[in-house]
């Protein structure tokens, strides 16, 4: 069997057993849909707040309803919460792109 450690992404080695083995570079990615969607429902719970709990009746005229101030304030501050989530999730990915981990894949025959 061969000790050697190969540090190149390409390199193989191959055992006795006619297993070979490969390092591989894995980094674990953020889903950035997921991203979105998490930073949108917090967007809309900050509308929601926002609209039922902190806007005074004095301030609600006839011509704009408690359910047309939320609709607006969803669609902004959900569209600034997606925004924020992407963000996010794009700083994740680069952040682990940057240090991916370094693993030996072996490859088995399927018999």
């Amino acid at each position: 069997m061969s000790t050697e450690q190969n540090t190149s992404p390409t390199s193989r080695t191959t055992h006795q057993d006619d297993h070979s083995d490969q390092i591989v570079s894995v980094r674990r990615a953020p889903s950035i849909p997921a991203f979105a969607i998490t930073g949108g429902v917090i967007g809309l719970i900050v509308a929601t707040l926002l609209t039922f709990i902190f806007t005074p009746p004095e301030m609600l005229t006839l011509d704009y309803s408690r359910s047309a101030v939320f609709g607006v304030l969803a669609v902004v501050i959900g569209a600034i919460g997606a925004t924020v989530g992407i963000i996010i999730a794009l700083i994740l990915d680069r952040r682990s792109a940057k240090n991916p981990e370094t693993l030996r894949a072996v490859e088995t025959s399927d018999q």
